[in-house]
């Protein structure tokens, strides 16, 4: 019988001991950053925390936010990655940048661990949209510098999976290369597969005849809106699944849909604390039915 969860223990854990397992992962955390990164040191220190105040993920709101701005400062003036990285140059293994679409592109350095809780996360999340050991997939997402391309390629090997590297363009050369070697799933952004439908019909081949069966897609928000999975589905034939959400500064993969298809389901445990948090008071809010949040901006993390 085939396995539901690419890691049923962890994707399973009931509330306790998944609170109990944050805890270890935060005290281990904060051990290390407050050691070994030049950052944290001062951002602590500023805020008047000690190391010692901070035992449970509920003593989180004593800490400041960080963000995103300050890490572009930091990297402007300690390049190249800034003065937060914990680790010596050595034990970097590859270096990605954001799209820095929202300001001064970020770059984001990884270890091996890092990679390997990457790989770990975003196989969860393949495996619940219905990646499979038996399929083969086709990789339409840009090879360069951006943490979609080489590191999601991974993420898709560590399922099984045999993944064709393509990247983007030459889609003509992608339509043949679908047919030869008989290629049954496609990763992707969603806007993608509208040129790729039009270059196959322009080459006389109906998208439906193709034999992509199945379809991974992220990076934009495309495929949350009904109409456009629908067209998609019906143009391909295919199951289009909304399965990379992530963040490139965070964690490349970190949420996506099963085969109910009912929302994203947060895949990350073990690896990434989420809050939610009230914009006015920049406290954490209760994670329950309907609850809304956002960012906060005020003075968390000051002493009294």
């Amino acid at each position: 019988m085939e396995r539901a969860y690419w890691n049923e223990e962890i994707e399973t854990i009931q509330p306790a001991a998944l609170r109990q397992l944050e805890n270890e992962a935060l005290r281990t955390q904060l051990d290390y950053v407050w050691s070994t990164s030049a950052f944290y040191q001062s951002k602590f220190a500023q805020a008047g925390i000690r190391r010692e105040a901070i035992g449970d993920v509920a003593d989180l709101p004593l800490l400041p936010f960080t963000e995103k701005d300050e890490c572009r400062l930091s990297q402007q003036e300690s390049p190249p990655f800034g003065s937060y990285p914990a680790c010596s140059p050595e034990q970097l293994i590859r270096v990605h940048k954001t799209s820095g679409t929202t300001g001064r592109a970020l770059y984001v350095a990884l270890t091996r661990q890092d990679r390997t809780l990457m790989n770990e996360c975003a196989a969860r999340c393949f495996w619940a949209a219905g990646l499979r050991p038996d399929d083969t997939v086709v990789h339409c997402l840009n090879y360069r510098l951006w943490m979609g391309g080489y590191s999601d390629h991974e993420n898709l090997e560590t399922t099984g999976a045999t993944v064709v590297p393509f990247g983007v363009g030459q889609t003509a050369s992608l339509i043949q290369t679908i047919h030869e070697l008989g290629i049954n799933a496609i990763s992707a952004t969603p806007s993608y597969m509208l040129p790729l439908a039009e270059a196959a019909l322009a080459a006389g081949v109906n998208p439906r005849n193709l034999g992509l069966r199945k379809g991974f897609f992220g990076a934009e928000p495309g495929i949350s809106e009904e109409g456009v999975r629908t067209r998609m589905e019906e143009t391909w034939g295919m199951r289009a699944m909304d399965a990379n959400f992530g963040m490139a500064d965070v964690l490349s993969i970190m949420g996506a849909e099963c085969a109910y298809r009912q929302g994203l389901h947060f895949l990350a445990q073990g690896t990434v604390f989420v809050e939610l948090i009230d914009p006015e008071s920049a406290m954490p809010l209760p994670l329950t039915e309907g609850a809304e949040g956002g960012t906060g901006h005020d003075e968390r993390g000051k002493p009294p």
